[in-house]
């Protein structure tokens, strides 16, 4: 690649340059008139060195990013492997990580006194999945969260883990609309942590939330992890912290 784009910098622009240049002088435009085999011979060196650029500057480069996410995604799951792959066999669980993106014009939170519509909402924030594991565990795709809703939400703003046992009586799920609710009854726990991004600020570093990590299940005996370890909460959050730094110094 490298190879390419020194050939780019050192023939094909100056080529070009040069081509551009010659084209407006008098002798040559002559000679393209007289010969018409050499407009054409010279429109398709046009194209090539057009075609050659967008595969330096454009598709290689996007092959290149997709390449190195595919690695971040096998080294996140051997990761994910090494710390939770014990407790994810025994229980069923899944990792997902998640970050906020901004939306327009959706439907996802309840309309205020009707949780069986979803009001609209002109601009948000809406989290999306971009890595699960394991692959063959996969959340129901109808599922979608905003920023404001859930224990995802309030993690993401408070910038404080937590871990939850979601078959608690006292689990308020009203910031939910009924088909979000349906969903998420299914799931027993959920363990939640925040991703940092460390960035130079004007003064000093800046610390920022990108998103979230999640462990949770469905096996109606994961909620065991919470309530026979006195530590539940550092058992669980720790690998996810340890994940989370992982895919922070990936990213």
């Amino acid at each position: 690649m490298r190879l390419l784009r020194r050939l780019q910098v050192i023939v094909i622009v100056p080529l070009v340059l040069v081509i551009y240049a010659a084209l407006r002088i008098p002798i040559v435009i002559q000679f393209f008139t007289e010969k018409p085999w050499a407009g054409h011979f010279t429109y398709l060196v046009l194209a090539a060195f057009t075609i050659l650029s967008y595969y330096i500057n454009f598709y290689q480069p996007l092959k290149e990013n997709d390449t190195m996410k595919k690695k971040v995604w096998k080294l996140l799951n051997n990761n994910a492997k090494s710390h939770l792959g014990a407790i994810i066999k025994k229980y069923d669980c899944t990792l997902s990580l998640m970050i906020p993106k901004t939306a327009y014009l959706y439907r996802i939170e309840p309309c205020e006194g009707d949780r069986k519509k979803a009001k609209l909402s002109k601009k948000g924030k809406v989290f999306k999945i971009i890595w699960e594991y394991p692959d063959n565990k996969r959340i129901d795709k109808q599922l979608k969260i905003s920023v404001n809703q859930g224990i995802c939400g309030a993690v993401l703003k408070t910038n404080n883990p937590r871990a939850v046992d979601l078959t608690q009586p006292n689990i308020n799920l009203n910031c939910f609309t009924i088909k979000q609710e349906k969903i998420l009854r299914d799931y027993k726990i959920i363990a939640c942590v925040p991703i940092y991004r460390v960035k130079d600020g004007a003064d000093q570093q800046v610390t920022e939330v990108i998103g979230i990590l999640n462990l949770h299940s469905k096996d109606p005996n994961s909620v065991n992890l919470l309530k026979t370890n006195k530590m539940a909460d550092n058992f669980l959050l720790e690998p996810l912290f340890k994940i989370s730094t992982y895919y922070q110094d990936l990213a």
